[in-house]
């Protein structure tokens, strides 16, 4: 309705007027710090430590893995040589008693 008044009584387009209007128009809106607003910021700091200390736990279960199968190989190879050497042992003492 203030448009169409506009128009016919300053003969400007309401876009014109409306680009006019807005640009006259700002909210602003704060409040002071206090215990209560500041504890999303908290808990947020508190979620960034704690994902940081995830990524360090796992990337030390992922070493601690990696050692692990390290390790594994290494028992493997010292019981497959102990295991051959049983292995000769036995056909050394048939061979003796033959």
């Amino acid at each position: 309705m203030a448009f169409i008044l506009a128009q016919g009584i300053f003969d400007i387009n309401p876009i014109a007027l409306g680009k006019y209007f807005l640009a006259q128009v700002g909210v602003t809106v704060g409040v002071k710090p206090n215990p209560f607003n500041t504890l999303a910021q908290q808990l947020d700091k508190k979620e960034e430590d704690l994902k940081a200390k995830e990524q360090l736990l796992e990337k030390r279960i992922l070493e601690e893995n990696n050692l692990g199968d390290q390790t594994l190989q290494y028992l493997l190879f010292i019981g497959g040589g102990l295991l051959a050497l049983v292995v000769l042992n036995f056909y050394l003492d048939y061979r003796r008693k033959r």
